[in-house]
């Protein structure tokens, strides 16, 4: 017994994007059951209603998407919409223009991918990043920004010629510590450290660590190459 086929409106809420449809002037007619999942309102709710009033669509300029949609029949781009329970969703949606026979514009279909976590980490991190920033460049003390991934290829090295007691290798061979110093690379320095090392050019100021690192304290460089491995 072959298995009855599914009918259009049950492989329309089959797709996990939401599938919002509306008509020339802005009416719904078209609501799947991703959309109900992502702005809250039943289908019964939302056919016929205003969709940029029932969603309260921002950032969408005059000049955006229906601009776009009458010149190429198509839009693409990030919503911010309210949903039925009031919270606040971002949304990255498609439009595409339905046309008749003739080529007549006939209704609007959207689909559409919730990014709000994605857009709210970004965020957080970009505020992180900013508030970082803030810190790293005010404080009244030397900051430096460090890379030690070529270090860590000279140490990879050095343990795969045998040896294993890093702090007793460290202490015969201070030229080897020097070439870990040579191959930190300065990656960036507050105002502060250029005060106090450079002559006012944080480019000069980027250059080596072997510069600012004296021999006296190579056991200190040495030390804690020790603990990061």
């Amino acid at each position: 017994m072959s298995a009855k086929p599914l009918t259009d409106a049950e492989l329309f809420d089959l797709i996990q994007e939401s599938i919002l449809i509306r008509d020339l002037d802005g009416r719904i007619t078209g609501w799947n059951a991703a959309c109900e999942r992502l702005y809250g309102w039943p289908r019964a709710d939302a056919l016929g209603q205003s969709a940029d009033a029932l969603l309260k669509t921002r950032d969408e300029p005059p000049e955006g998407s229906d601009a776009a949609l009458h010149e190429t029949g198509y839009w693409e781009g990030e919503l911010r919409r309210t949903a039925a329970t009031g919270g606040k969703v971002i949304v990255h949606v498609r439009r595409h223009v339905r046309r008749n026979v003739r080529g007549e514009p006939e209704d609007i279909v959207e689909t559409g991918i919730d990014v709000t976590a994605q857009r709210q980490a970004d965020e957080a991190s970009r505020r992180a990043v900013y508030r970082y920033d803030n810190v790293f460049r005010a404080m009244a003390v030397s900051f430096w920004e460090l890379d030690f991934a070529p270090v860590g290829v000279i140490v990879q090295r050095l343990q795969q010629s045998g040896v294993r007691d890093l702090a007793a290798y460290f202490a015969a061979h201070p030229e080897f510590v020097r070439e870990m110093i040579r191959g930190t690379r300065i990656i960036d320095v507050n105002d502060q450290s250029v005060l106090l090392f450079g002559r006012g050019d944080k480019q000069e100021v980027l250059a080596n660590l072997e510069v600012y690192w004296p021999e006296a304290s190579f056991p200190v460089y040495a030390a804690s190459v020790v603990a990061a491995y």
